[in-house]
C-alpha cells in the first residue's frame, strides 16, 4: 500500500519556503497542513529552490481515505531515522515506541491515544482520528534545519538595533515577542521571535521570520495601538489561551530583516516593577542558559557544538534582563545598540 500510494502523483505544485539557508517544499492533499504553513511562513515564500548548493526537503502528504490515514513522504538527499529523530527532539510529548504490527515499520504511541504514527524509511503514516499535523509539520521543518550545520538554531528572538544583532533568550511567555515587536515599531530590524539562527563562521544573526503570535497581557503602547487598529487574526491554542497573529512585514513595514553580527545576548530572567540590565562575564557554567534546538545538535559531535556556543557567548556581551514595563524595557535594549 505504501509503495503504491507514495508513487501516486499529487495534483498541483508544492508551496516552497526559504527558511534559513534551505528550501522546504509542502505538497499536501490535507488542506489544514498546507494552510498552516502558508499562515506561519508567508514571508518565506519563494517560487522554488534556485540555489543548488542549499539543502532542499520536500514533504508530500497523501490522504488515504479508505484507511482514514495520511501518508507523509519526505524527499531529502540525506537519510534520517524518523523515529529516533522524533523521540530525541520531541521526547517531552511522551511518545513511546511499541512493537510494530508490520515488518519494516516502527510504531509510535501517543499518551492515551494508542498508535497514531508508524514510520518506514522516509515515510510516516498517521491516523487522522488524532491531531497529527503538528508533529509531521514540525518534523518537516526540523528535517530541513538539521541539514544546515553551518548554523546554530536557538529557541529565541533576534533583532537588529542600529546594525547590532541582539539575541533574546527566555522561556515561553517571558517577553521575547513583546520586546521584538516594540523594537520593530521603532524601526529596528525584526529577524524573528520564535527561532533564531546564528552563522557559526561569522556569528551573524540571520532572518528567521514567521508570523508573530501576540499574547494577552502587558504590551508596549505601539503594539496596543496596533491591536486596536485591527487586521490581526484571532487564534485559540490547545491550552485554551487566545492570541493574535499577523505578519511583521505588513504590521511594521519599516522593520528590516538584514543579517547582523551578534553584539549582545540578553537572557530574560524575570518580570519586575523596574526594568534592569545586568551584564556578566560568561563561562562554561552559563552554557545551560542557551536554548539550542534539538535539530541543531543532531548528527554533529556534541563537543563541537559546545565549543561553537562557548565562542558565541565569549565573543559578545551577555546580560540578564529583569523585564519591567514594556516601553521602559525597550528603552534599555535600544540603548545597547548605541554603545
Amino acid at each position: 500500500m505504501q509503495e503504491q500510494e507514495s508513487g501516486r502523483p499529487l495534483t498541483g505544485l508544492p508551496d516552497w519556503y526559504q527558511i534559513g539557508d534551505g528550501y522546504l517544499g509542502i505538497q499536501s492533499e490535507d488542506g489544514p497542513l498546507a494552510e498552516r504553513f502558508r499562515e506561519l511562513y508567508a514571508e518565506c515564500v519563494v517560487p522554488g529552490p534556485d540555489r543548488a548548493d542549499l539543502p532542499t526537503v520536500l514533504c508530500q502528504v497523501r490522504l488515504l481515505e479508505q484507511f482514514n490515514a495520511a501518508l507523509v513522504s519526505f524527499e531529502d538527499a540525506e537519510p534520517l531515522d524518523l523515529v529516533d529523530f522524533t523521540l530525541d527532539l520531541f521526547g517531552e510529548r511522551g511518545y513511546t515506541e511499541r512493537h510494530p504490527p508490520v515488518a519494516g515499520w516502527r510504531r509510535l504511541d501517543a499518551p492515551g491515544q494508542g498508535a497514531p504514527f508508524a514510520f518506514s524509511g522516509p515515510h510516516a503514516l498517521a491516523d487522522r482520528d488524532f491531531q497529527w499535523q503538528s508533529l509531521l509539520g514540525n518534523l518537516a521543518l526540523n528535517r530541513l534545519l538539521r541539514r544546515q550545520q553551518d548554523l546554530l538554531f536557538f529557541h529565541a528572538a533576534s533583532a537588529s538595533v542600529h546594525g547590532s544583532g541582539i539575541l533574546l533568550v527566555g522561556t515561553k511567555g517571558s517577553g521575547k515577542t513583546t520586546i521584538s515587536l516594540a523594537l520593530a515599531e521603532r524601526g529596528h530590524g525584526f529577524l524573528g521571535d520564535e527561532i533564531a539562527g546564528v552563522r557559526v563562521g561569522t556569528l551573524d544573526l540571520i532572518p528567521m521570520r514567521r508570523s508573530v503570535s501576540i499574547r494577552e497581557g502587558p504590551r508596549p503602547r505601539a503594539v496596543d495601538r496596533l491591536v486596536e487598529r485591527g487586521g490581526l487574526r484571532h487564534e485559540q491554542f490547545p491550552d485554551g489561551s487566545r492570541r493574535l497573529r499577523g505578519e511583521v512585514a505588513s504590521l511594521f513595514p519599516g522593520a528590516g530583516h538584514s543579517e547582523a553580527p551578534v553584539e549582545a545576548i540578553i537572557f530574560l530572567r524575570r518580570f519586575s516593577e523596574t526594568a534592569h540590565l545586568e551584564e556578566f562575564s560568561p563561562g562554561r557554567d552559563h552554557l545551560s542558559l542557551l536554548t539550542p534546538l534539538g535539530c541543531t545538535l543532531w548528527g554533529v559531535p556534541r563537543a563541537l557544538r559546545i565549543m561553537q556556543m562557548l565562542r558565541l557567548m565569549s565573543s559578545t556581551r551577555c546580560f540578564f534582563l529583569d523585564v519591567g514595563a514594556p516601553d521602559e524595557t525597550t528603552d534599555l535594549i535600544e540603548a545597547l545598540g548605541d554603545v
